[in-house]
């Protein structure tokens, strides 16, 4: 599932020539946020996004980037 593709945080700030997959990650977590923002958009999601499994996904994929350390720009 998607939503679970989504869990762990990415490194916005890797290099990609040292960390070339932190960036690989990092594009195809963005690549499937999008998808996912897509598919709220449309009207008809209601109809197969409210169910138990999928809603407990997305309250475990918010809960692990929003409550999460953000580097620090200072140093």
């Amino acid at each position: 599932m998607k939503l679970k593709y989504c869990y762990a945080a990415a490194n916005f700030h890797a290099d990609s020539k040292k960390q070339p997959e932190q960036v690989e990650f990092r594009d195809k977590k963005r690549e499937v946020m999008i998808e996912l923002i897509d598919v709220l958009d449309d009207p008809s999601a209601v109809d197969y996004l409210l169910n138990e499994d999928i809603l407990q996904c997305s309250v475990t994929m918010i809960e692990k980037n929003i409550f999460r350390t953000f580097s620090n720009k200072s140093k």
